[in-house]
């Protein structure tokens, strides 16, 4: 069961994402920490309650996104938890690790839109971001999800962890040092 809001009641879950048969019922909490389908060692997926957020219309969904996004309270201004329902709906926002990611500038690209024949077109700079990476993007959830297992589940973790020579270990390293949390990057050889 999800959180209660003014938008229902929202819920997101892992699910296997090659809907093996031995697996078609079930899923699993976003704070447990696991990798594979249990069944078929597939990937899994986040499924959001499509039926939970079908409930807020459109219109209301926009005026709500475009009321916080850059004008909000932090966390709810940055350009990924402004849509926090439709992320991790059920993340209490003490938990969130944000640097206001995704509230990065569209620059114009007039002169590639007339080459190649469209009306307007703007090219999403996401190079400006904390790290100078766009993975803040998915690190912010990552790093605020361990945040919330943390906290609920009471978990002894001694770090996170990530294999990466660029983008993925300076997030990692940038969200986890803004929570205290210890960080471990693993080169390849």
């Amino acid at each position: 069961m999800g959180k209660t809001s003014p938008f229902g009641d929202l819920a997101a879950r892992f699910v296997c994402f090659a809907g093996c048969d031995a697996e078609k019922d079930r899923s699993y909490p976003l704070t447990q920490a696991i990798y594979r389908c249990p069944s078929c060692g597939g990937l899994l997926a986040v499924r959001h309650d499509m039926n939970a957020l079908s409930q807020t219309s459109a219109a209301d969904w926009k005026k709500l996104f475009d009321e916080r996004f850059r004008t909000g309270t932090y966390p709810l201004a940055s350009g990924v938890w402004g849509k926090k329902e439709w992320v991790v709906p059920e993340l209490d926002e003490n938990d969130i690790v944000s640097t206001m990611e995704g509230a990065t500038p569209l620059v114009r690209a007039d002169r590639f839109a007339r080459e190649h024949d469209f009306h307007e077109l703007y090219v999403k700079q996401c190079g400006t971001s904390h790290s100078g990476s766009f993975k803040d993007l998915g690190m912010t959830v990552l790093v605020s999800v361990v945040n919330w297992a943390l906290r609920i589940k009471s978990l002894n973790v001694k770090a996170i962890a990530c294999a990466s020579t660029g983008d993925t270990s300076a997030a990692l390293a940038a969200y986890g040092a803004m929570e205290g949390l210890p960080v471990v990057v693993l080169l390849p050889r």
